[in-house]
């Protein structure tokens, strides 16, 4: 082999050493590229996974709490049914009181209130009770109780279940059995509820 050939072969084995070299540091390099990539990669993904947990959860806390409020909704429009049962099923039975048990219960209630001079307005379904007795009777608890006892039936009729209105020139007193039932709802709504309910 000449010299030449020997020049050349070293310089072709030299740029093949050379060329091994460089695509063995591109090959290194691009492994590490792919390698770097693929972390990112993982690591974004990883974050995705666990963002969409996140928001998964969170809904499910949401809704959760929706079906939770919507229960307690259901529940007390239940119990607020039971007890507006139980109050109509109270005007009911105040309806249908005999009548010296109504004398009863108004006779108090019309010399606490009453002036004395005012006008009643009474249930259609009660006035004869008054018109008989019941007027004569308030009348003369009034004047026992230091009071004028000078009240009068109006002609108008009233449209509740029954007690009166008391009216004056200047103001009205509605003792109806819905006004004293809705009165005692106020006052006694949560006893009510505990006694039917067990609950605070």
């Amino acid at each position: 082999m000449s010299s030449q050939d020997n020049i050349i072969k070293r310089i072709t084995d030299e740029a093949r050493q050379e060329a091994d070299a460089v695509l063995a540091d591109a090959n290194a390099k691009a492994k590490e590229l792919i390698s770097a990539s693929t972390a990112e990669t993982d690591a974004e993904i990883e974050r995705i996974e666990r963002d969409a947990e996140a928001k998964a959860q969170e809904l499910r806390r949401r809704r959760l709490a929706v079906a939770e409020m919507e229960a307690r909704k259901d529940v007390l429009a239940q119990k607020q049914a039971i007890l507006d049962e139980a109050f109509a099923g109270a005007l009911l039975k105040l309806s249908a009181l005999p009548d010296s048990e109504i004398e009863a219960l108004l006779t108090p209630l019309v010399v606490e209130e009453a002036e004395g001079t005012e006008s009643l307005v009474v249930a259609e379904k009660d006035r004869a009770l008054y018109e008989k007795s019941l007027l004569h009777n308030l009348n003369k608890a009034l004047k026992k109780a230091g009071k004028p006892g000078h009240l009068t039936l109006s002609e108008q009729g009233g449209s509740f279940a029954g007690g009166l209105v008391l009216v004056s020139d200047v103001l009205e007193k509605n003792i109806s059995f819905e006004a004293l039932l809705r009165n005692v709802r106020e006052e006694s709504e949560k006893a009510v509820s505990e006694l039917l309910f067990g609950e605070a």
